[in-house]
């Protein structure tokens, strides 16, 4: 070959292995460290939960009642308010999703309830609920989605018998489905979608992955959460290492929740999926030496922090503080109105 070409081909060669390792070095990630001051919004809290957009719900000690109380922020308007005196979330499962969209599931004086957050209206779940030749008798309401309250508990069969059922209640238009639970059926590879007409069955977006259901919000397609960060759902791939800046958790309306384990640095934030950003905060310490592990919610305004101040002997989180930091250059234009 003549010098001329295998110089030419050469030089070829070096820019096309370039650019594959350009291609495959993934960008990285820009983090803003305490981006927004912080500041103490309950100093004895239950913790804080919120819809991923708008609200945000902390359980406040209250001293004159001696219980804690639900204090509702919009992080739009900035308005506090508590939640109605008759209900509680201590009727509902822990670990279950009960915010959603601009409404809460409640327990309230007449049982399970549903509350938009923004007109103060009810919707109550009332029982029996009837379908699939299933009513129920006693129904744990544990979940919503935009549409749907999602309940378990036990229900009698066209023959009188009793069973575990799954019943669902519509409240926009009333609708009512149940379906019978089978605890010997092994876990499913799928969930029923709360926020679609029908309740259609979704399957999981990738076989291998956890076992996820309407209780979690960390399968939303195109993207899952697992393991180190958020992967796509169709092969797998891990799209954004985040767990260095906390452990993923939550992850709505395009952002994942980083919180902050025991034992760690304290420092807890999100991973904002459009602007490819970690926002990291410090959370102030704890005693003498040490930092709290600390649960994270968030809106589009504003991120909340449950920071554990002090746990028992078997670990059981005994107090609890609240901090609020207002989300940077946030995405929504009505988070100036804060």
């Amino acid at each position: 070959m003549p010098p001329r070409s295998l110089a030419l081909l050469t030089t070829l060669l070096m820019m096309v292995a370039l650019t594959t390792t350009a291609a495959a070095t993934p960008r990285h990630v820009r983090v803003l460290h305490n981006p927004t001051p912080l500041r103490v919004i309950a100093s004895e809290a239950a913790g804080v939960e919120s819809d991923g957009v708008r609200f945000a719900v902390v359980g406040r000690w209250s001293k004159e009642l001696q219980r804690y109380r639900d204090e509702l922020f919009d992080s739009w308007t900035g308005r506090r308010s508590m939640l109605p005196d008759d209900c509680s979330t201590s009727g509902v499962m822990e670990q279950t999703t009960t915010l959603t969209a601009g409404r809460m599931l409640l327990d309230c004086s007449e049982g399970g309830t549903v509350l938009d957050l923004a007109s103060g209206r009810r919707r109550v779940l009332s029982e029996p609920v009837v379908g699939a030749g299933l009513t129920s008798t006693g129904i744990d309401w544990i979940s919503i989605g935009r549409r749907w309250a999602h309940g378990f508990g036990t229900c009698t069969d066209s023959d009188g018998a009793n069973r575990f059922c799954d019943a669902y209640v519509d409240f926009l238009n009333g609708a009512t489905r149940v379906f019978r639970y089978d605890t010997n059926a092994p876990a499913p590879g799928g969930y029923r979608d709360l926020d679609a007409p029908g309740l259609p069955w979704r399957s999981l977006c990738r076989r291998t992955g956890p076992i996820i259901d309407e209780y979690h919000r960390v399968h939303v397609p195109p993207y899952w959460v697992g393991g180190r960060g958020l992967r796509r759902c169709r092969d797998g791939t891990l799209v954004r290492d985040v767990h260095r800046w906390g452990i993923p958790s939550d992850f709505v309306d395009g952002t994942l929740a980083l919180a902050a384990g025991v034992g760690g640095n304290g420092r807890a934030g999100v991973y904002d999926l459009a602007r490819d950003r970690v926002l990291s905060w410090q959370l102030p310490q704890v005693g003498r030496r040490r930092r709290p592990d600390t649960t994270v919610a968030h809106t589009r305004c504003a991120v909340y922090f449950a920071a554990t101040l002090r746990r028992t002997d078997d670990l059981y989180v005994a107090s609890t503080r609240v901090f609020r930091a207002d989300m940077p250059s946030p995405h929504d234009p009505r988070c100036e109105a804060r």
